[in-house]
């Protein structure tokens, strides 16, 4: 493509809200934290190769679809209540990693370390809020 000789249309996302193709077979919850396999969606867990993506918008079924068949929009920025198992204050600024696609753990009790935010505040003994700024790609 060549330098611009004129104006140019263009338009801005403010990038909080991402959509991303589904993988094949995979069904992604409103609410649930979702990773990258492969540049497909997936409900998020404690898994070998995959990437925090955010968190879900809405309800997505690709069930019975093909990788990409279907779209899952995410956000990528904000704070979001999720379950964490013995939550207590000295939780508050570390890393969180995915356990399953509604539960978090500190790296020392994954397997994987597949980082989605950091905890910023306890709700009770099993909750927690996350802040995924940073965190998803």
């Amino acid at each position: 493509m060549a330098a611009l000789q004129d104006d140019r249309y263009i338009w801005r996302r403010d990038g909080h809200v991402l959509c991303i193709p589904v993988k094949q077979g995979a069904r992604i919850y409103k609410g649930a934290l979702v990773c990258r396999s492969g540049g497909y969606a997936v409900p998020a867990a404690d898994a070998s190769g995959l990437s925090f993506a955010g968190v879900a918008l809405e309800s997505v079924d690709n069930t019975a679809g093909a990788n990409g068949d279907a779209e899952v929009r995410v956000w990528q920025t904000g704070v979001f209540p999720v379950f964490k198992a013995s939550a207590s204050v000295a939780d508050i600024g570390q890393q969180a990693c995915c356990v399953d696609d509604q539960t978090v753990a500190l790296p020392s009790a994954t397997s994987h370390d597949v980082i989605c935010g950091r905890i910023v505040r306890v709700l009770g003994p099993g909750e927690v809020e996350l802040k995924i700024d940073g965190a998803a790609f």
